[in-house]
């Protein structure tokens, strides 16, 4: 084994070490424990609830790539999806969105624009 293929896999158990750190940073931030949705979830910058739907682009029209989640209280949330979207299955092993259908349980994390009305989520997990 050389070094190149050290330091991957070393690089590989860092990165899915941080993703669950973050991850279970995330779940103590969820909407269980908020009082006010629309504030708290800005602070947040997680979401966790069902798939409603996934939203396929057509650029010639202006429709973008998004997804459709609501939570247990009913809120629902549009996010953005672009490149470099990090998708994970119940595992925590890496997937992809042909894996996510409608009405599965997911937790997504996301940033916002200044104003905050826009939502593009970064990360998409799975869970049980």
């Amino acid at each position: 084994m050389n070094i190149y293929s050290k330091s991957k896999q070393l690089m590989k158990k860092v990165f899915i070490l941080l993703f669950i750190m973050m991850s279970i940073y995330s779940f103590g931030f969820t909407d269980e424990d908020l009082d006010s949705a629309g504030q708290s979830l800005m602070g947040s910058n997680a979401f966790k609830g069902q798939v409603d739907s996934i939203i396929l682009p057509d650029l010639s029209h202006g429709i973008t790539h998004e997804l459709v989640v609501i939570n247990d209280k009913g809120i629902k949330m549009q996010f953005y999806l672009t490149s470099g979207l990090a998708v994970y299955n119940s595992k925590l092993e890496v997937s992809n969105l042909k894996n996510i259908q409608p009405g599965d349980k997911v937790l997504v994390e996301f940033t916002t624009n200044r104003k905050g009305n826009v939502y593009r989520a970064i990360s998409i997990t799975a869970t049980k």
